[in-house]
């Protein structure tokens, strides 16, 4: 057997691990690697080297911060400030809330965004009776998600793909690139949620009674909210750090990696957050995925078996098809598998076969790129596509909720992935 059909083989056992979540995604990733080390299909360095990679610590800095965010209570006066801004009233709450959260999400983790409003809808119905829960939380979950895709930094699959593409390509996406695709799409929700989403919510569960059950985590977050900051000082110390971060990402002084490490370094320095507090609250299942699947990556592009892939998926679509055909082909494959396996492994799987199609057929792989990213976070279809969806089940949604409302946008979404992507990326060289 060849390494190339070998790495294809270590692929989908991968694949299926991913799917069924056997074993946990992070294990996944690291046995994918150590099979192909094993096997030999790369040099060790080669395929270990994504944990040293810049996205890896792009991750590490960023969480730090947002982390650093919520333990000074600078998040959570953001949102007591949306509450003075939008009042009581569900459409204008929730027009604030979905806006301020997609915000937020593009720059900061979109699960502990949602944990915030869980926390802030959580008193603030306490004191409104007059709200509903299931009529909030659910379309807060979907913008934060669809917040996350228009920066680099706003969620896990743009930073594997980074990875790839600086690997592969030589040069990955800047900071912003993303806003033109992303910015549409959550303004598109909005005025879906508002118009289409909400009523038709409030059809599906109508006066069912809506008691949130409140996990822990909900109520570490209203322990938090509810409580007056502590230190003002350390609140505008990292409000700061966070501005001067973002300035970094736009000015470029240094690659989005280090200046997220600076950010995250600086947090300690300043009694932001306590050092243990960071590496307890560290999402490193995100760290491990994302190491993981860029060595496999990288195995599937030294060893062939990426450009076999890619070869099989031409032959099947046809060497006449048109870029747009099998971009819109692509799309739809990515945004269906999130529904139900990790958007990270389904980047980390997809993006390598897009640049071997790319490369053979002289597409624009950062086109085709940026496509798959975009559609791999637009997971509105079900609960278990991400955790911020997973998250809003303390409202008492049912599974089939999600498919009608979320499952609906996906639709539109699908749509304007293929519209919007082609115009600011054009699909051929």
């Amino acid at each position: 057997m060849s390494i190339a059909v070998l790495s294809i083989v270590i692929l989908g056992i991968c694949v299926v691990l991913w799917v069924t979540e056997a074993i946990p995604l992070v294990t996944t990733a690291v046995l994918g690697c150590v099979l192909m080390s094993v096997f030999n299909v790369a040099k060790f360095s080669e395929i270990w080297g994504g944990f040293a990679s810049d996205t890896v610590w792009l991750v590490i800095g960023m969480v730090t911060l947002g982390n650093a965010m919520f333990a000074t209570g600078a998040a959570q006066m953001i949102g007591r400030g949306i509450i003075k801004v939008a009042g009581t009233n569900e459409r204008t709450l929730l027009i604030v809330s979905m806006a301020v959260a997609a915000v937020i999400s593009a720059f900061l983790s979109n699960t502990a965004t949602v944990a915030m409003f869980i926390a802030i809808f959580t008193g603030l119905i306490a004191t409104n009776p007059h709200l509903k829960m299931k009529n909030l939380l659910m379309p807060v979950g979907l913008a934060a998600v669809a917040g996350g895709v228009c920066t680099l930094v706003g969620s896990t699959p743009q930073v594997v793909a980074q990875g790839i593409l600086e690997k592969q390509l030589g040069k990955g996406f800047g900071m912003f690139d993303f806003t033109p695709v992303g910015a549409p799409i959550v303004v598109v929700m909005i005025l879906f949620v508002v118009l289409i989403g909400y009523p038709l919510g409030k059809k599906i569960w109508g006066g069912e009674q809506q008691a949130v059950e409140t996990t822990e985590v909900a109520k570490t977050e209203t322990v938090a909210t509810d409580a007056a900051p502590q230190n003002m000082t350390k609140i505008y110390i990292v409000l700061a750090i966070f501005a001067l971060t973002v300035f970094g990402f736009v000015q470029g002084f240094f690659s989005v990696g280090l200046t997220c490490m600076i950010a995250g370094t600086a947090c300690v320095l300043f009694r932001c957050i306590p050092q243990k507090e960071v590496f307890e609250k560290m999402d490193w299942n995100a760290v491990g995925v994302l190491g993981g699947a860029l060595g496999i990556a990288e195995g599937l592009s030294k060893s062939g078996g990426g450009k076999m892939i890619a070869d099989a998926f031409i032959g099947l679509v046809g060497t006449d098809a048109s870029a747009f055909i099998i971009f819109a082909a692509l799309v739809f494959i990515c945004m269906a598998l999130t529904q139900f396996m990790s958007n990270t492994a389904t980047v980390a799987m997809l993006v390598p076969i897009a640049l071997f199609i790319c490369a053979d057929m002289g597409f624009n792989p950062y086109a085709f790129a940026m496509g798959l990213i975009v559609a791999a976070n637009m997971s509105f279809a079900t609960p278990v596509a991400t955790t911020p969806l997973t998250m809003t089940l303390v409202a008492g949604y049912k599974f089939m909720d999600y498919v009608k409302v979320g499952g609906a946008f996906n639709i539109v979404c699908y749509f304007l992935v293929i519209g919007i992507v082609p115009i600011f990326f054009p699909l051929l060289l």
